[in-house]
């Protein structure tokens, strides 16, 4: 194509070949030909002329002269003759030669245009297939962009011509499914029978609702199975076309696996609404589960309840074993509680050692006593950790829709607030919710609240009420008593708050503050010459189980500055009874430091003897309910003998307390007891007026 100028370059041998392709008709003129018939026709038309003009001379003119005469005339018509056939011949001749000549000069004119065009049409031929080629590079380059596109995407692509129910599923849409080794046709039938049973229904009606046009947008996400059998999810997305009937013609699109994207959302999933150590549904999940069940309730005029249960003591494991131990025995304790979970209930772990029980369909409220009493006794059996048994304990709250609450935070609070109602009663039971448990739950936060300002603001004071040598009738110490001035409720006496603050975990600051006080006002008395003797600070429970307790109390007496001999701690049967080895420690190392030890409120609690000469005390303080009857009741008596005799024989001096009458002193006087103190000889006294005695 791009050679015509070289085709059409005039010489003899393409020359007709030109005239052809111009459309003109060839006229041959050759000269020697020509000139020939010229001359033959001379010749002949000469001789002819000779022949027959001299016999017709001969024939018609005798006379020699006029034969002479007309031989002359006869030669100058012979060549008028023959010039005037002579001038056609060459004319025609020539017109032919002209004639080719002319068309042979247009000829060469169009020719030269057509060359001009060719030249022009030839150059536009070689940009276009400049273009094209171009076009033909981009477009390979496009489609190698494409291929890498769709495999760096991890994407099949699929096909699906609608009219003649064909669909193409590309190389990697095959290896995505497993099937690239196995040569099956594709059809929309098989893409149906590949969906996962539970999402068929839903995939196949987005898919009709697009090719409907109900949608706009083709987006759908299902399973698919795979050769293996297993199931894949699939993002899939596709455009269509229709035509001017609104009926698709085809529609096209492309496959994502997102299995892994899913299994990572499932991970999510669990993370956000299951707890870690037991794989229960955790706050989050049970208060969707809580909502879904009270509207349930609602809509089907039935009742649910709400078992919220605490496990009793389960710190101690915790604070003896570690948390890992902890969290072996929520996984077991999990296990028994799922025997009492129907397919239609919802156990959760809320947090810590708190769980939930929601239950559906209530009939009668006998139902769910059983249900706890059954929960309970399942959980009250030893707990073997690390060889050692625990026994543990569960109190439990009920709330039911819509009796206590209609909606989640109603229902949850209110089962809340009866469980720390069974936890006060006891612990190890049940109980139903009361409004007026409610009322305490009210009064226990503002409690709180204002414990907590009482500390930050400094509203307690100590007084301090002296302890009576009975036998030599003088001071040789004093019990530090904590009082509180609530600057709106005035005086409020430690037994109204003293059980709130171990509960909350405050008694841990007002402890703190009790022995800082106690021991500066002391050094403060006998640097001013007063000798005050011992000062004896009680210590609960909490404040017992405190890590570094024993160096936190080494580290008050030498910030103070008060010698270890003056501070006495006082401790009760409850303190011991939580770990008696733990226990034992602590009080041998602040004996080691120079500090006595008193066994408080000795007779309110199991009073067991036998842990008692296991102890390194050195005072047993008598409650106050042995001293009360002590001069009437024969029994009283007795016990209070024994205790004394038992406690001498031990090495450990008695306090009585609550001693009220002369008739109660003198008694414990006959029978040897060591130290006395109560309202008969001071009341507590502020540190102003309890100075005043001790001269």
């Amino acid at each position: 194509m791009f050679n015509l100028r070289k085709k059409l370059k005039v010489n003899k041998d393409n020359e007709s070949d030109i005239f052809n392709l111009l459309g003109f008709k060839y006229i041959s003129v050759n000269s020697i030909k020509t000139a020939l018939k010229i001359c033959i026709l001379y010749t002949l038309i000469g001789c002819l002329w000779i022949l027959l003009s001299d016999k017709i001379l001969q024939a018609l003119v005798n006379d020699i002269k006029q034969v002479q005469i007309i031989q002359t005339y006869k030669g100058f018509i012979y060549i008028l003759i023959t010039g005037v056939l002579l001038f056609f011949v060459v004319k025609n001749s020539l017109a032919k030669i002209e004639l080719v000549s002319n068309k042979l000069y247009r000829s060469y004119e169009e020719l030269n245009l057509a060359y001009e065009e060719l030249i022009t049409a030839e150059e536009d031929l070689e940009n276009r297939f400049e273009e094209i080629k171009l076009n033909e590079e981009a477009l390979e380059k496009s489609e190698i962009r494409y291929q890498l596109a769709v495999e760096g995407a991890n994407d099949g692509i699929w096909d699906w011509d609608v009219k003649n129910n064909k669909m193409y599923l590309s190389p990697r849409g095959k290896k995505i499914l497993g099937y690239e080794d196995i040569e099956r046709e594709y059809t929309i039938s098989t893409w149906k029978s590949l969906l996962h049973p539970d999402d068929r229904n839903d995939a196949v009606k987005v898919f009709s609702d697009y090719l409907s046009r109900n949608i706009n947008n083709y987006i759908s996400i299902y399973r698919l199975r795979t050769e293996s059998g297993k199931y894949k999810w699939i993002l899939s997305k596709g455009q269509a076309i229709w035509d001017e009937n609104n009926k698709p013609i085809r529609i096209a699109g492309s496959y994502t696996d997102i299995t892994e994207q899913k299994r990572n959302e499932e991970r999510v999933l669990s993370l956000a609404y299951y707890d870690l150590i037991t794989g229960l549904p955790n706050r989050a999940m049970f208060e969707k589960e809580l909502t879904s069940k009270i509207y349930w309730a609602k809509r089907t005029n039935k009742k649910c309840a709400l078992l919220y249960f605490d496990l009793d003591d389960f710190k101690n494991v915790n604070d003896t074993l570690g948390h890992t131990y902890g969290d072996m025995l929520l996984k077991k304790i999990t296990n028994e509680l799922i025997k009492y979970k129907k397919e239609d209930y919802t156990l959760a772990r809320l947090g810590g050692d708190e769980f939930a029980l929601i239950v559906t369909d209530i009939k009668d409220l006998n139902q769910l006593y059983k249900l706890s009493n059954r929960i309970i006794n399942s959980l009250e059996k030893p707990w073997i950790l690390n060889d050692q048994e625990f026994y543990i304990s569960t109190s439990i709250g009920i709330a039911i829709y819509p009796d206590h609450g209609q909606d989640f935070q109603t229902i949850l609070r209110n089962a809340d607030t009866a469980m720390y109602s069974a936890k006060e009663a006891g612990k190890k039971g049940y109980k139903i919710f009361k409004e007026e448990m409610y009322m305490q739950k009210i009064e226990f936060i503002d409690m709180k609240k204002s414990l907590k300002h009482g500390v930050e603001n400094n509203e307690f004071i100590l007084y301090y009420q002296p302890i009576i040598d009975l036998k030599e009738d003088k001071i040789i110490g004093s019990e530090a008593l904590i009082r509180w001035n609530h600057p709106q409720k005035g005086r409020i006496p430690p037994n109204n708050f003293i059980p709130t603050a171990e509960k909350t975990g405050i008694i841990k600051d007002i402890g703190k503050w009790t022995l800082e006080t106690a021991c500066t006002q002391y050094k403060n008395w006998i640097d001013k010459g007063y000798n005050p003797n011992k000062i004896s600070v009680n210590m609960s429970a909490i404040e017992f189980r405190q890590k570094k307790l024993v160096k936190n109390i080494k580290g008050i007496l030498e910030e103070i500055g008060l010698e270890k001999k003056y501070l006495v701690i006082e401790i009760t049967e409850n303190t011991i009874l939580e770990d008696l080895d733990y226990t034992i420690d602590v009080l041998n190392e602040l004996k080691k430091m120079g500090i006595r030890i008193a066994l408080d409120d000795f007779g309110t609690g199991y009073s067991s003897l036998n842990y008692l000469k296991k102890l390194p005390i050195d005072f047993l303080k008598l409650d106050k309910s042995f001293i009360d009857n002590v001069t009437i009741e024969c029994k009283d008596q007795a016990i209070t003998k024994c205790l004394i005799r038992l406690a001498h024989n031990i090495g450990l001096q008695v306090v009585a307390e609550g001693i009220e009458t002369e008739e109660q002193y003198n008694y414990l006087k006959t029978i040897n007891c060591d130290l006395g103190q109560g309202y008969f000889f001071n009341k507590p006294l502020p540190a102003e007026e309890f100075v005043k005695i001790l001269n």
